[in-house]
């Protein structure tokens, strides 16, 4: 798959899928959402500086890391969902995870990304660009499936072109100079994040395994 193929498979994919608020709406869950953020607030001090927030879409997260107290802006490839965004009046504006030349080295406090990285044509140039952009003592988030996810088949539409085991990603993020970093494991429902940790993915067969991974730039 070639550069264009990626980014017409993710347009097309996400023209047919319901836009993110519908999506959040079927998840309502306050609770769930809190616990979410939480592990950010909590692993990401002080909340403060500016925040990049990868795949955005119309921007949800990043009002929430405004509400934190960074001075956020998210960036997503998908046309639409940034005007959505915009007509909200959240700070989002299009651009792409893998290339972000639009900003010097050591611009960010914070890097975000919420279950996108699996859906990266290159991750290592995403990495290597977070690692890029990112300060010195800046931190990073992301969220992303695991292994056992993809077995589960919980995702109806297979536009995850980035597929990987704890081990890996690990290997991934050292590689790419992002070497100060914790990988933890929680479980995400089907219908709602349920803010479970567990210690192996097959421990519990009604939820999907994702990995959740804070650390900071040294």
């Amino acid at each position: 798959m070639n550069r264009q193929e990626y980014e017409k498979r993710q347009l097309d994919t996400w023209a047919k899928s319901k836009p993110i608020s519908d999506w959040r709406k079927q998840m309502k869950n306050p609770k769930s959402n809190k616990e979410l953020l939480k592990l950010v607030s909590n692993h990401c001090k002080p909340h403060e500086g500016k925040a990049l927030d990868l795949g955005c879409g119309e921007g949800y997260h990043t009002v929430d890391l405004q509400a934190m107290g960074y001075d956020a802006l998210g960036i997503d490839m998908h046309p639409k969902r940034i005007k959505d965004g915009q007509l909200m009046g959240r700070p989002v504006i299009e651009g792409d995870m893998h290339d972000l030349i639009a900003w010097d080295d050591e611009t960010f406090n914070l890097v975000f990304a919420h279950e996108v990285i699996e859906h990266s044509f290159e991750p290592d140039k995403v990495l290597f660009e977070i690692y890029r952009v990112l300060k010195f003592g800046g931190f990073f988030a992301f969220s992303l499936p695991a292994e056992g996810h993809w077995k589960k088949n919980l995702t109806p539409r297979d536009n995850h072109t980035f597929k990987t085991t704890v081990p890996e990603f690990h290997k991934k993020l050292m590689h790419c100079g992002l070497t100060s970093f914790e990988i933890r494991l929680y479980a995400l429902g089907s219908i709602a994040f349920k803010g479970l940790w567990v210690p192996n993915c097959g421990m519990n067969l009604n939820f999907s395994p994702h990995l959740f991974v804070t650390g900071t730039k040294i």
